[in-house]
């Protein structure tokens, strides 16, 4: 009995507290909406960017291989 009364309040809990939030106060418009910020280029260091992660990548990739064959 006690698990079904549980139940009963669990539903009756959950569907007024969606009713509070839905019936919540409106949210006004800003008077003077801000513009959004201009859209910036990535530039010339994309390329070096990537390099360097490349570079870094294949780094790592050679200490776990050395540290493989050391451990052997």
């Amino acid at each position: 009995m006690r698990k079904i009364l549980n139940n009963i309040y669990c539903i009756f809990f959950f569907f007024f507290w969606g009713a509070v939030v839905f019936a919540g106060p409106v949210v006004p418009v800003p008077a003077s909406p801000v513009p959004p910020p201009p859209g910036l280029p990535i530039g010339d260091g994309f390329l070096v960017l990537f390099v360097v992660g490349l570079s870094f990548g294949f780094y790592k990739i050679y200490i776990s291989m050395k540290k493989k064959k050391r451990s052997i």
